[in-house]
């Protein structure tokens, strides 16, 4: 995965934090708005003292009927608000959840590329160093055995592309 498109998937996975974030505080605001709503109708339902709620002919639900009916219906309103935004919310986690995920996996695949990256161009540098030794040995070969020499000298040259292309590879 190229650098900009992982830092655009973190950019996102962020962007869906805040979201997280804003969902959460809109849902304690509605549960902060339903306990509102459930103290005011136990003020009104259970105001009154039991012997008076016994003997009188008025009960206090029918008294403040049209009240209780506002406050349960707004109480509605805001548990119905309150599932639908906890329902985004589980949207919304599941979908972090998978970014996580795909950043992690990433971030995995490119320290295991880097590590083999590394052995990789640990050994072409070692074998680099071996044909320079080689190179001195052939130059010795040079006055005493000439097709020898050159011999050794094209192997030479023919491991050398291999691994410079190798190196190459790592790099690029």
């Amino acid at each position: 995965m190229i650098s900009k498109d992982y830092e655009a998937l973190r950019g996102l996975l962020e962007e869906f934090r805040r979201e997280a974030a804003q969902l959460d505080a809109q849902i304690d605001d509605t549960a902060r708005k339903i306990r509102e709503a459930e103290a005011f109708l136990a003020v009104y339902t259970d105001s009154q003292p039991d012997d008076i709620r016994v003997f009188s002919p008025r009960k206090a639900e029918i008294l403040y009927k049209e009240e209780i009916r506002q406050k349960e219906k707004e109480k509605s309103v805001y548990e119905e608000r309150r599932g639908e935004l906890s329902q985004k919310r589980e949207t919304l986690e599941g979908r972090m959840t998978a970014l996580q995920d795909v950043l992690s996996r990433q971030r995995k695949n490119v320290s295991s590329r880097a590590e083999g990256a590394k052995k990789q161009y640990e050994a072409s540098m070692e074998e680099l160093g071996g044909l320079a030794e080689k190179i001195l040995q052939s130059s010795a070969w040079i006055e005493r055995n000439p097709v020898q020499a050159r011999q050794d000298l094209a192997i030479i040259a023919r491991r050398l592309k291999e691994a410079v292309d190798r190196v190459r590879d790592v790099m690029g």
